[in-house]
This record gives C-alpha cells, sequence and structure tokens, in this order.
C-alpha cells in the first residue's frame, strides 16, 4: 500500500484545517503532517496536534538556518507558518500506506511540489467574490475594516493562484455541507 500525501491550500480562514480534522476523526488511515508557527497557542490546542508552537525568535533561527521546505507570514494574522524537512520527513516516515495531509499557503505550493513533486493538491475555495466577502466577514477573528480589507486582498490573490492545485472545491457553507465533496476528492487524489 502506497503513502499519499495531499496539500490542501486555500485562502487563510477557509475551514482547510477542519475538513482536515473531520477526515482524521473519520478514517484512521489519514493523518497529518504538523506545521511551526511563532503564534501563540490557544487554550483550546494541543502542543503538536494542530501546530508545532515556537517563538518568534526561534522561528527565525529555523528560517535562518534553513530549516523549513516552505514558509510564510500571513496577511491574516500576521504570523509565521511552515513545514520543516525534518518533521515531513518523520511523518513520511511514521506514517508509510496513509493518506497524509498537509495545509500549506498555495503561494508555496510550487516550492513544495519542487521537493515532493508526486504530491497532489485540493484548493478550498468559495464560488465567488461575494461568496469570498460573506465567509470572511463570518470569521472568527474579530477583524477591524483595515484587517479585513488586507485580508479581502490577499484571500483575492491566493484565489487567482488555484489553478496551482491539481483540484478544486468550493465550500458549501459549512464543514459538514462540504465533507462529502473533499473525500471524494481525497479518493481522487490516493
Amino acid at each position: 500500500m502506497k503513502t499519499t500525501v495531499i496539500a490542501i491550500t486555500g485562502p487563510s480562514g477557509f475551514r482547510k484545517g477542519e475538513l482536515v480534522e473531520k477526515a482524521i476523526q473519520m478514517n484512521s488511515n489519514y493523518v497529518r503532517s504538523v506545521s511551526f508557527t511563532d503564534r501563540p497557542k490557544l487554550e483550546s490546542e494541543i502542543e503538536g496536534h494542530e501546530f508545532h508552537f515556537v517563538t518568534e525568535e526561534e522561528f527565525t533561527r529555523m528560517v535562518d538556518a534553513e530549516k523549513f521546505i516552505e514558509w510564510q507570514r500571513l496577511v491574516s494574522n500576521n504570523h509565521r507558518y511552515g513545514k520543516t524537512k525534518e518533521e515531513f520527513e518523520r511523518s513520511l516516515a511514521s506514517n508509510e500506506g496513509k493518506t497524509i495531509f498537509t495545509v500549506i499557503n498555495v503561494i508555496n505550493l510550487p516550492v513544495f511540489k519542487r521537493s515532493y513533486p508526486n504530491i497532489k493538491s485540493i484548493f478550498v475555495d468559495v464560488t465567488d467574490t461575494k461568496a469570498l466577502i460573506d465567509y470572511l466577514r463570518q470569521s472568527p477573528d474579530v477583524l477591524s475594516e483595515e484587517e479585513f480589507e488586507k485580508r479581502l486582498k490577499f484571500a483575492t490573490e491566493e484565489r487567482r493562484r488555484r489553478h496551482l492545485a491539481d483540484f478544486n472545491m468550493n465550500m458549501k457553507g459549512n464543514v459538514d455541507e462540504s465533507y462529502e465533496e473533499f473525500v471524494r476528492l481525497v479518493e481522487l487524489c490516493e
């Protein structure tokens, strides 16, 4: 049985992580490759499950030491997120025969695919600009109008790159409504 790696990408806040989490809960053959971030850990989060949480200084040292396959500072919260080669290789080695999800920024998808050309990718999107605005307005993050405009601009730029992914899907409201389509695309990637 072969190991499949699927990069899940799309604008920040589109509940990509929630789709992945539901898939993992529903199928024991699905696992996640954990990214690093320099943002503070939320009370509900577990170190090493959602992310590996490091200080800004530690993240900078990791960047300087070229530990990352890819990393990005998000406009939405001004924190950095990235995937290290060491952690990703550990995930591959310990999950042979499984489907490994890795959530990455679409801007870095070509960089990631250069390092791992056999991965497949799914871009999680919305149907149009109005839906994008509605989705961002419903975000659990409290955004000032300036933050909202920055996030909208960045999300629009990310959506222009959806062609970089192997498959595209539109969120249909919430995770439960979109899950069946997500699983269909995951199965096409396997």
